[in-house]
């Protein structure tokens, strides 16, 4: 518990917005989830909501700030607006080479020269599109959105089974380890999740 708390005030202190809006979120989800199936979940959903209360205290003190104040705002000049206009591109990217993609690491180049938007062009310089579903696409074609789908739907059914079977400190390890997984996704779309060599490291 109180290496949770130390982790979630660190997480916290980053004003990570895909953290509070949605890796937080997935992750809670799945943790009640696990409760849930072990019948406590009455004592879990007490748990997660004194967790939203918390993390909507830690942020108040800065409610009136840029970032915070501007994280679900949808026009020109915030980031949910830049985040949109890239999504845009990325999907007409992946519409132009929908087979192949573009290959690793070449979105930069692209976005950049071809498929930015003028009135985000002083955000041209990106190296992905900021959502794992479209950046498995823009970089691998078809097959590696197709990839990412079997991966994750591979995951989750042999998840299922092991935590049946798993109990003590295996059990423990497992829904750890799938908890992290699931909060990574849950970030990838919002931000980057998988091309980095860290990120790649950690997802495996």
């Amino acid at each position: 518990m109180a290496a949770g708390a130390l982790c979630a005030a660190g997480l916290l202190a980053t004003f990570s917005r895909g953290t509070v809006l949605v890796g937080l979120p997935a992750a809670l989800v799945w943790l009640v989830a696990l409760a849930a199936r072990g019948g406590r979940a009455r004592r879990a959903l007490g748990w997660a909501a004194a967790a939203v209360v918390a993390v909507a205290l830690a942020l108040a003190p800065f409610a009136r700030s840029e970032r915070v104040a501007e994280a679900l705002a949808l026009r020109p000049g915030t980031t949910l607006y830049y985040r949109v206009r890239l999504w845009q591109s990325a999907w007409r990217m992946g519409l132009d080479h929908p087979i192949t993609g573009v290959g690793l690491d070449n979105f930069m180049g692209l976005y950049r020269d071809r498929y930015v938007q003028r009135d985000v062009v002083q955000e041209r310089f990106l190296s992905h599109p900021h959502n794992v579903g479209l950046d498995w696409w823009t970089r691998l074609g078809v097959p590696g959105a197709a990839l990412l789908a079997a991966w994750l739907v591979a995951i989750a059914r042999r998840a299922v089974r092991g935590l049946q079977m798993a109990d003590g400190v295996d059990g423990a390890l497992l829904a750890a380890g799938l908890g992290s997984l699931v909060y990574g996704m849950a970030h990838g779309l919002l931000d980057n999740s998988f091309f980095l060599v860290d990120l790649a490291l950690y997802t495996w």
